[in-house]
C-alpha cells in the first residue's frame, strides 16, 4: 500500500479507506506488545481492545501490567490502519485512562490521578491530552498534558 508504480498519481482517498492492518485486536496487541518496554520485571496485557480499528487513521488498545490493580501502570498502544506505531508517551501512568474517539484520525484521553491526600479509590484528578495522526507528518502529534509525577511521591 505504501508503494506507488511510476504511471500512478497519488490518491489520499485511496490511501485512507482502503488499507487496513490485522484484523484481530488480540493479533494487533501480539505483534505490537513485544516492542513496549516492561514495567521493570513485568510485562503487559491486554486491559482493552475496544479502541482498535485496522483501517482508522489512528486507533488504539490499552495495555495493564501483568497482574496489576486499578492503580498499576496502563500505557496505550497508538496504531495507523493496523500498523503499530508506538506507545502514546513514553511512560505509562496509573490508573486507565479514559479514551474517545473524536475522529477517524484523533483520540481524546482523560488521564485519571490521586491529588494530595487522596487515596486511589477517591482519585479526582484528571489531566486531557489529545493524539492526532498526521498524514502529512506520518506521525501521531500529541496536546494537551500528561498527569503530574511528582503526585503521591
Amino acid at each position: 500500500p505504501n508503494v506507488m508504480m511510476d504511471d500512478e498519481q497519488p490518491s489520499p482517498e485511496a490511501d485512507t479507506t482502503s488499507s487496513c492492518g490485522a484484523a484481530d485486536a488480540q493479533a494487533a496487541f501480539s505483534e505490537g506488545v513485544s516492542q513496549v518496554a516492561p514495567w521493570g520485571t513485568i510485562g503487559w496485557q491486554l486491559f482493552d481492545s475496544s479502541g482498535y480499528d485496522p483501517c482508522a487513521s489512528l486507533s488504539w488498545e490499552t495495555l495493564m501490567v501483568e497482574g496489576g490493580t486499578s492503580s498499576s501502570p496502563f500505557h496505550i498502544m497508538l496504531f495507523n490502519h493496523g500498523e503499530y506505531l508506538g506507545t502514546a508517551t513514553a511512560k505509562p501512568y496509573g490508573f486507565a485512562p479514559t479514551i474517545e474517539r473524536v475522529s477517524d484520525s484523533e483520540i481524546a484521553v482523560t488521564y485519571h490521578w490521586p491529588r494530595e491526600g487522596e487515596g486511589n479509590a477517591n482519585r479526582s484528578g484528571t489531566t486531557d491530552a489529545g493524539f492526532r495522526w498526521d498524514e502529512g507528518q506520518k506521525k501521531v502529534i500529541m496536546s494537551g498534558d500528561v498527569p503530574p509525577t511528582s503526585v503521591g511521591s
